[in-house]
């Protein structure tokens, strides 16, 4: 027998092994593509809120009021922040260099959440003044019929303004102290 030459049985197994090998790599490969695209889209949406056990991203209070309760995602990374005030979102993403980009996702919990919460994306939400937000700012999620609600947008522009008031009243403070 010649070097080149191979024994039946010796290349069945060689062969045999390389494509048992393939064949078990395969279901490894496919479970790796598919938690790539199983990562990418959580990358997209809102995640799990642990309540009365996760800090906001703002004020590092606890989240717990189901009703103001709002995420986001942006960022390089398409990273999720979690807020237990609309105001605190929107206060902290004003801050971010990012904060104007079109690719950021709002979300706030559907005005009928209660214990199962429904997250439904911000820019189509209505808003109306709730006393009782956790850090004050009082808007919360509301029916898409309710006479008083505003939209996303007039809620972000009166967080604002809200938050140019404190800032000012703040600083009148600060000034009478001095």
């Amino acid at each position: 027998m010649s070097g080149a030459q191979v024994p039946s049985t010796r290349r069945a197994f060689t062969v045999g092994a390389i494509y048992a090998g393939g064949v078990l790599a395969l279901p490894a490969g496919v479970g790796a593509l598919l938690a790539g695209c199983t990562s990418s889209a959580q990358r997209r949406g809102p995640v799990a809120v642990h309540w009365d056990r996760e800090p906001c991203a703002s004020c590092r209070m606890v989240i717990s009021d189901r009703r103001f309760a709002t995420q986001l995602r942006g960022g390089p990374d398409a990273s999720a922040f979690k807020f237990d005030d609309l105001g605190c979102a929107i206060g902290w993403l004003e801050q971010q260099p990012w904060g104007r980009d079109t690719a950021v996702k709002v979300w706030v919990t559907g005005p009928t959440a209660a214990s199962a919460v429904q997250w439904e994306d911000a820019s189509h939400a209505r808003f109306q003044r709730r006393h009782g937000s956790p850090m004050g700012y009082d808007f919360a999620p509301t029916t898409a019929d309710d006479p008083q609600g505003v939209s996303f947008t007039a809620a972000r522009d009166a967080v604002l303004d809200d938050m140019r008031r404190r800032s000012q009243a703040g600083a009148r403070r600060q000034g009478e102290r001095s």
